[in-house]
């Protein structure tokens, strides 16, 4: 009995162990756009850094991550809150995408029913915005779109000069663009120039003088290589797209470390972040993988 009892011990020990499994490597997917490369190989040396095991699948496109995430074939991906409302959700509620917290509170709600946990939200916003040259904008004093629109206002009245703004032609004809963005911050329609161009070359029109303000990417090389401005927004009107990693719930309940690096490294990436780590790959044609490496060595996160 004695002998038995010790062979069911020893089977239990080599069937259980002496603690918990270790979970597998994370398997990551990254995106195709550059913003999602580098928020992937930020999140793959970040772990690696930290001596997690990291396992990437990339040149994913949106749909492709989120399903595989759903299919447990991934583990974790970075998505933006605007862009999963929409897309996957089919919620347009302007005034929720208007609303970056209400946005990823809504996102994050309807997400963790299908198995996924939304990790925090970084500050910055790659979205559109009103963008100008820093030398105009200190020109006119103007900080705000409601500082630009009150300018605006007042170089009409005193010169009839218009103000010249730049726009793809979508945003000109859509209900819900140029006319409610005049609604919105009461600009005046007699003070304002319409220029429409496409969506590439919509600040190179700043750079060539062709217009005075474009609505424009908020986050882009060129901000920096072009030195521009984007306006605050005092009454948010372009929809939320902040980056956020996005965990499929069994992997982060396994994962409770990186995905508290994975946190520490969003709270970093406010709009300043995002351009700066855009403007070597997207200007000088860097690496993203060792402009991310670089950021991060900088950003102290992985001392």
């Amino acid at each position: 009995m004695a002998l038995m009892r010790l062979v069911i011990s020893l089977v239990l020990f080599l069937t259980v162990g002496s603690g918990p499994a270790l979970a597998g490597p994370i398997r990551l997917g990254i995106g195709t756009p550059v913003e999602e490369q580098l928020l992937g190989h930020l999140t793959e040396a970040l772990l690696k850094a930290k001596g997690i095991e990291v396992e990437v699948y990339s040149q994913l496109d949106p749909e492709v991550l989120r399903a595989r995430a759903l299919v447990d074939e991934l583990d974790l991906f970075w998505d933006y809150n605007g862009r999963a409302l929409i897309v996957f959700h089919q919620d347009p509620d302007r005034a929720v995408l208007r609303d970056p917290q209400g946005c990823y509170q809504a996102v994050s709600e309807k997400d963790l029913k299908k198995g996924l946990v939304w990790g925090r939200m970084a500050p910055g916003n790659n979205s559109y915005g009103l963008v100008m040259t820093t030398v105009l904008a200190e020109q006119y004093g103007v900080t705000t779109i409601s500082d630009l629109a009150a300018k605006m206002q007042e170089l009409y009245k005193t010169t009839k000069r218009k103000t010249v703004m730049g726009m793809e032609r979508n945003f000109n004809l859509r209900p819900d663009g140029f006319n409610s963005l005049l609604a919105r911050y009461e600009m005046e329609f007699n003070s304002i120039m319409a220029k429409t161009t496409t969506s590439g070359s919509i600040l190179d029109v700043l750079r060539t003088k062709e217009a005075q303000v474009v609505v424009g990417p908020t986050v882009d090389g060129r901000i920096r290589r072009f030195k521009l401005t984007v306006l605050q927004e005092d009454k948010p009107f372009f929809p939320s797209y902040h980056p956020a990693p996005v965990w499929r719930q069994d992997a982060r309940k396994e994962n409770g470390a990186a995905a508290a690096l994975l946190d520490r490294l969003a709270e970093k990436l406010d709009i300043d972040a995002l351009n700066d780590l855009r403007f070597p790959v997207e200007i000088h044609a860097h690496d993203p993988a060792v402009t991310a490496r670089e950021w991060l060595r900088k950003s102290g996160l992985t001392d």
